[in-house]
């Protein structure tokens, strides 16, 4: 499965109270998006404008769903 499907997965386990299904890969998985988030909130530029931060916002978001 590809990442998009594996977060939904993750999340739909977390959602039905199943976190004894997630396994060692899983959370391996999830830390290594957490680390690439962090790169990217590292990169983001304080001084684009409001417009410019609500379109990477929205474009972040589009990916990860």
């Amino acid at each position: 499965m590809n990442e998009q499907e594996r977060i939904k997965y993750i999340k739909a386990l977390s959602d039905n109270d199943l976190m004894r299904d997630i396994n060692d890969d899983d959370i391996k998985f999830l830390i290594d998006i957490a680390g690439r988030l962090e790169k990217v909130a590292n990169e983001f530029n304080p001084t684009y404008s409001e417009g410019q931060q609500k379109h990477l916002a929205d474009a972040y978001k589009e990916v990860i769903k």
